[in-house]
């Protein structure tokens, strides 16, 4: 199995080549990518995988021009990735190591106008013509947010989608995040930043990509570490930007750290453990069959994706940028620890 998709790839990545040539000999053509969450093979790769396939070479980057790369990161399938983050500036900086297209825009002078004509363009195009993926929404929202961030474009100027059942800020009957024992952690109360609908449209989305299952809808308010390490309550109310305040108590154990290729089995896993991805990117809470002999790397997790949602998938299947080269488990000291309560 593996033979043969390493053949696929390469098949792919010929027909990247032959398509690059098209593009080369029209300005106005769309580039298109060999490999989309409309494939039939699509969920037949990881994302790892997929998102070399994205990469476009160096040669068709030069002579594609702004628009076609504007249109290249509206169609780049994993552009949900920019909202995994604790914040959209930070989801950009890393979406620029993982999407030419935007990596190429970012580098040429003046490309903040050519995102703010070509961005408006193609959004009112998208109003009057709805894409084929089903995405049309999704897509408007990233590329305004993206417009916005990078260069400065207000909400007026480019219509956003009604504000028409905003999400209110609730009062939390939380207690603000300390460790098992007391000790302090960072945190951050922000405001809740979009609507419902922007969180449905960002939510399918990341389904139809990733195959994930959402738990719980997106909010601005809480991240993966305080969803994995302080509450799993929807009250949640405190975005951490990182675990290693948890990580340090006395009250959890660091009982693994390796790859993703010892069993659930073998490592005595429950479902009140703590994983943490590469450099603390991303946390997750185990939630798979702990008695299964398959790879922890195939097994069942529950985490918040950044300002998404909550998400049941399998701990491997998440952003590239999250990494899981090495992943790190944590075990709380006291069994009856029972943070797995999906509250609605």
């Amino acid at each position: 199995m593996k033979m043969v998709k390493q053949l696929m790839i390469i098949i792919l990545t010929v027909m990247l080549v032959a398509s690059s040539s098209v593009l080369a000999k029209d300005s106005e053509s769309r580039y298109v990518y060999p490999i989309t969450i409309m494939s039939d093979n699509w969920f037949d790769y990881s994302v790892l995988e997929k998102v070399e396939m994205l990469r476009i070479d160096d040669q068709t980057l030069k002579q594609m021009n702004d628009k076609q790369l504007i249109e290249a990161i509206a169609d780049y399938p994993y552009l949900v990735d920019i909202y995994f983050f604790d914040s959209l500036k930070e989801g950009l900086e890393s979406f620029a190591y993982e999407c030419s297209a935007y990596c190429e825009l970012i580098r040429r002078p003046d490309y903040e106008r050519s995102l703010e004509i070509y961005g408006k363009i193609l959004i009112d195009y998208y109003r009057v013509n709805p894409r084929r993926d089903g995405q049309t929404e999704f897509v408007i929202f990233a590329l305004q947010d993206i417009m916005e961030t990078v260069c400065g474009t207000s909400h007026e100027e480019i219509q956003r989608f009604s504000d028409e059942n905003q999400v209110g800020s609730s009062n939390s009957i939380l207690s603000v995040p300390t460790t098992p024992s007391g000790g302090s952690v960072v945190y951050s109360t922000p405001s809740e930043g979009h609507t419902s609908s922007y969180h449905s449209a960002s939510d399918n989305n990341t389904v139809a990509t990733y195959g994930v299952e959402l738990i719980r809808v997106g909010s601005c308010r809480y991240n993966c570490h305080s969803y994995a390490w302080h509450s799993t309550s929807s009250s949640n109310i405190y975005w951490i930007p990182s675990p290693q305040a948890y990580m340090n108590d006395s009250y959890y154990t660091n009982f693994y750290t390796g790859s993703t290729s010892a069993t659930c089995s073998s490592l005595g896993l429950c479902g009140n453990d703590r994983i943490v991805y590469s450099s603390n990117a991303h946390s997750a809470i185990f939630a798979g069959n702990p008695y299964s002999n398959t790879s922890i790397g195939s097994a069942l997790v529950i985490s918040k994706w950044g300002q998404a949602g909550v998400f049941r998938h399998t701990l491997t299947n998440v952003p590239a940028i999250y990494g899981y080269s090495t992943i790190r488990i944590y075990k709380p000291t006291y069994a009856q620890d029972g943070i797995i309560n999906q509250e609605e």
